[in-house]
């Protein structure tokens, strides 16, 4: 985008007198541009002197990277990125602060890649003008980022936790902070007025382990090559450095989350969509146990456990396979000890704690170029259709599955924006029944949502609407893909309101207590004195009272 910008800034101080004409050739070109998936496709498009490149993303589900995240161990320290990364979990409010505003929007996205597969759904504003900083007092969960000239009404606001990208700081408005008058110039010690679990010390041995293996200076891991003596050539050079960059960093901290969270599978029941936070607590070193508590009950952590036992989740079958191989000895192959990761699910060698998950990238890619985007509104069909055929002619090229998987994907992307909706529902339909993940199904139903009542008419009589059952699933109503698609898993074990038998025995079940349909009714009527009960706190009682009696039968059976 800052290149796009670089390119109209330069149009504008040549053409001064034709400020929306440039504005609107600049729209119709950005707009136009389709961002190719996961995959060995890229996207090239020319924008006055300069050839872009849009490039597939890391892994499927993930958004492009346009930033190096290189940078942000420039400006922070690792301990530092760690303890933004353990609020973003945490899901604090919070707010990026800095005297150049240039660098909120790059440091902001930065954390967000960092934290895949876990995903900010909140409320995200990358710049706050100062005379709309009551925004920030705002409820609920927000990430803000503002100018640094705002600190001193920032640190004002209770509860708020903002992240100094200058000074490479984090502050917290409390008590102590209010009392200080030179917090916007003072932050020598910041940290101790606001206490961040900190993560498992074996998994962040790990990461810096790795990260010391990633060159993140260009200029001094090319200082001994030749200067490109071209722009282009220049260009596409750092591009690529940047890129291989952020596919080690990327796949880095996707090995950090597996280390802290692998033991997570071992509590989660998936048939019943329940999991076991209690147990999982107790599991860990107590010296943990702050970190976990504060993550376990967020949101975030929740869509995480439902990605987990979701078999169509983007990022779920890396994550499994990338549970770290303990060695015969129980010691990981790093040398830390085992600890939490000797519970580790795979024993292929592909989950080696030394395999990069970065091999996954498509070593090969194509560079798919756009024909010229003319500014002119009519010749938009004639675009479309001549990115269409060069589509073709790409797979011919290159027969591949995957390369096959991206056109279709991007050939759907086209025919919808040119208004060929059901061709396009058709292509998606093609790209389904490779079984290929790429299948944008939230965009399909989108697009069923739009059409009319005739389209609809149409489209039901067409066979693969009648025949892929993907269709069906869809349905018309947005919520009923929303819930048939996704597994919402129970997290808290002990009910907070009256039950009957029947939720009574759904507790017992995910707890483990019994299993049997008769024991549990038999259970619930000796706990109940053969009476329903619309006492919750009893009920709580007696699911508390089995839950200690588990355990306490479980510890006799160890110490035997």
């Amino acid at each position: 985008m800052k290149d796009c910008l670089s390119c109209v800034v330069s149009k504008l101080k040549a053409k001064s007198l034709e400020f929306k004409t440039v504005l609107q050739e600049f729209a119709l070109t950005v707009t136009r541009v389709p961002v190719p998936p996961y995959g060995p496709l890229n996207v090239g498009f020319q924008m006055g002197m300069l050839h872009i490149d849009v490039r597939a993303p890391l892994s499927v589900g993930r958004l492009p990277i346009d930033v190096h995240l290189g940078n942000l161990f420039f400006l922070f320290s690792v301990e530092k990125i760690l303890d933004i990364l353990t609020c973003l979990l945490m899901q604090q409010n919070m707010v990026f602060v800095s005297a150049d505003i240039s660098l909120l929007a790059p440091t902001i996205e930065s954390f967000m890649a960092l934290i895949y597969p876990f995903t900010w759904r909140y409320v995200y504003v990358p710049l706050v003008p100062s005379s709309c900083l009551d925004l920030l007092e705002a409820p609920g969960t927000n990430l803000y980022g503002c100018h640094n000239s705002s600190l001193k009404k920032i640190s004002k606001i209770p509860g708020i936790v903002a992240v100094d990208i200058d000074t490479g700081n984090i502050l917290s408005a409390t008590d102590e902070c209010h009392n200080r008058a030179s917090l916007p110039n003072d932050h020598s010690n910041d940290d101790e007025f606001l206490e961040i679990p900190k993560m498992p010390t074996d998994a962040v041995y790990i990461l810096k382990q790795e990260l010391r293996k990633i060159a993140m200076n260009y200029e001094l891991e090319r200082g001994h090559l030749l200067t490109p003596l071209s722009l282009s050539e220049a260009r596409s050079q750092r591009a690529d450095f940047h890129h291989n960059c952020n596919s080690q960093i990327v796949a880095a901290f996707f090995q950090l989350w597996v280390h802290i969270f692998c033991e997570v599978t071992d509590f989660l029941k998936a048939e019943k969509k329940h999991f076991n936070r209690e147990q999982f607590l107790e599991s860990q070193a107590k010296n943990e146990r702050s970190f976990y508590s504060k993550v376990l009950h967020t949101d975030m952590f929740r869509q995480f456990l439902n990605g987990l036992i979701n078999k169509d989740a983007d990022w779920g079958q890396s994550f499994f396979r990338l549970l770290p191989k303990v060695s015969s000895s129980g010691r990981l192959c790093t040398g830390i000890p085992a600890n939490r990761l000797s519970k580790a699910i795979t024993k292929s060698s592909s989950g080696c704690l030394n395999q990069n998950i970065a091999d996954d990238i498509p070593q090969k890619t194509t560079t798919f170029l756009l024909p010229a985007i003319l500014g002119v509104k009519h010749q938009q069909v004639h675009f479309y259709q001549r990115c269409i055929e060069e589509l073709g002619n790409t797979v011919k090229a290159d027969s591949s599955s995957s390369m096959q998987a991206t056109c279709l994907y991007m050939k759907a992307l086209l025919q919808i924006a040119n208004g060929n909706t059901i061709e396009g529902l058709e292509t998606l339909n093609e790209l389904h029944v490779t079984g290929s993940k790429l299948c944008p199904l939230t965009l399909a139903q989108k697009v069923l949502e739009s059409i009319s009542d005739k389209e609809r008419q149409k489209l039901e009589k067409m066979d693969f609407f009648k025949h892929n059952s993907m269709w069906r699933n869809l349905g018309t109503d947005s919520k009923t893909f929303q819930y048939s698609n996704t597994s919402t898993v129970s997290i808290d074990s002990v009910p907070k309101r009256p039950v009957d038998l029947e939720a009574f025995a759904k507790h017992v079940e995910q707890l483990d207590i019994a299993v049997d349909s008769e024991v549990i009714s038999r259970l619930f009527h000796a706990l109940t004195f053969n009476k329903e009960t619309d006492d919750g706190e009893q009920m709580k009682g007696i699911c508390f009272c089995s839950v200690m009696y588990k355990r306490k039968y479980r510890s006799n059976n160890v110490s035997k």
